[in-house]
């Protein structure tokens, strides 16, 4: 509620699935998704599971790195994105990922872009 209140921020949301599940902050997360903006607040967050992330976050957000997924409901979730990118590119380029190679789809939902990043080495 601080956040939303003073704006301006940058929060840093690491398991999205956690926060929302485990420590029942699924309302305040979806303020913050839909009203953040026009606080001035940015949204970083992360997820090992899309299916357990309200989607609100998705269509909400400018940019999207989506990792590789074998879960059809993963898949079928990110194809649902509210973007300007039709889900057959989506999923098309979720399955030409390369999880050896830390490949990820970058999504810009700004300016309906996509891409395959590579994360540098460790």
């Amino acid at each position: 509620r601080w956040v939303d209140r003073t704006g301006g921020w940058t929060v840093i949301v690491d398991e999205t699935m956690w926060m929302t599940e485990s420590l029942k902050l699924e309302t305040e997360l979806k303020e913050m998704y839909f009203q953040g903006r026009t606080q001035g607040v940015s949204v970083i967050a992360n997820a090992q599971r899309p299916t357990h992330i309200p989607r609100i976050a998705f269509s909400s957000a400018d940019y999207l790195f989506l990792a590789p997924t074998g879960d059809r409901r993963d898949v079928f979730n990110l194809r649902e994105i509210s973007t300007g990118i039709p889900g057959e590119m989506v999923e098309e380029g979720l399955r030409q990922l390369d999880r050896d190679k830390h490949e990820f789809l970058f999504v810009d939902a700004k300016h309906d872009g996509l891409g395959i990043v590579t994360a540098p080495p460790l």
